[in-house]
């Protein structure tokens, strides 16, 4: 499976700047372009005591560093917003050769939907009769998978896929973090149409370097 990353032509040399490797900055979520990142997990709506146990059990959602890619090579609003309408590049990744190098990252498709998941009210009620804390464990695991992996449908657009990184694989670089994959993870470098010709030459030149196929 490939999955592919647009960046601005302005950073390329910034991603090409460690001998064999492509950096990768990685945020988190709550810094994010959509403003209810994260708020797909439950819906509130549910009884006082559900509330309240949701509080206490899920309480802060923890902030792990991710990095998003999108299963397509030509999502032209993607071209137009994150690679500088169509004058930057995207970069195709190996999810197989990712996953062998980093054991631990998650990589899964984002899961588009209208609104929070029903069964994670469902489960949240169970807990608050229950009180089991295995039936919590699941619950507060649940919730992150769904605020980690869904977004509104709106963004559906994007066939966004996620790596989240919990495991602290990513380096800080200048306050920024950043995932060096090696770049036998990377298996094609694609420029835009309206990539300046000097630019243009620079991503030859680094494809070259690094034995990525051009396009």
């Amino acid at each position: 499976m490939k999955i592919y990353k647009y960046f601005s032509i302005d950073v390329i040399d910034l991603v090409f700047q460690k001998n064999g490797y492509c950096g990768v900055k990685f945020s988190l979520p709550k810094d994010y372009n959509d403003p209810y990142e994260l708020f797909l997990g439950v819906d509130l709506d549910v009884s006082t005591e559900s509330l309240a146990t949701y509080q206490e059990i899920v309480q802060e959602l923890p902030q792990f560093p991710t990095t998003c890619f999108s299963k397509s090579p030509i999502v032209a609003p993607m071209w137009a917003h994150y690679a500088q309408n169509h004058t930057g590049f995207v970069l195709e990744f190996d999810v197989s050769a990712l996953q062998e190098t980093f054991e631990k990252i998650e990589v899964r498709d984002v899961d588009y939907k209208a609104g929070p998941n029903p069964d994670l009210a469902l489960s949240l009620e169970r807990v608050a009769v229950t009180k089991k804390p295995r039936h919590a464990v699941w619950l507060r695991q649940q919730v992150l998978t769904e605020a980690y992996f869904s977004k509104y449908q709106d963004w559906s657009y994007e066939q966004e896929c996620r790596l989240v990184d919990k495991n602290q694989y990513v380096e800080d670089v200048a306050g920024n973090d950043i995932l060096f994959i090696p770049t036998e993870c990377v298996t094609a470098m694609i420029v835009g149409g309206k990539i300046l010709e000097d630019k243009k030459a620079t991503s030859i030149e680094l494809s070259q370097i690094n034995d990525i196929d051009w396009y």
